[in-house]
């Protein structure tokens, strides 16, 4: 199965958020209008970072790399 791993910054707190999918565009959608519960209160999200990935071990052993490197966000979201 393929996978995107991806990144969200929230608008109202700051705090960095990271998922993975198989269809990026509506999971985005679905965290923008609150429907993803661990995300519901956050509000808005930028979408900060995204990685595909080809096979479930690169893409556990990349959300695990990538959610210690990205502790802290910079100023410039993507």
């Amino acid at each position: 199965m393929v996978y995107y791993v991806y990144i969200l910054h929230s608008d109202k707190d700051g705090k960095l958020y990271t998922g993975y999918t198989e269809n990026l565009e509506l999971r985005f959608e679905q965290h923008q209008l609150g429907r993803i519960l661990s995300t519901k209160e956050k509000e808005l999200y930028n979408l900060y970072y995204v990685k595909y990935n080809f096979n479930i071990l690169s893409l556990l052993l990349v959300s695990e790399v990538e959610r210690e490197q990205h502790q802290q966000c910079p100023d410039n979201l993507v």
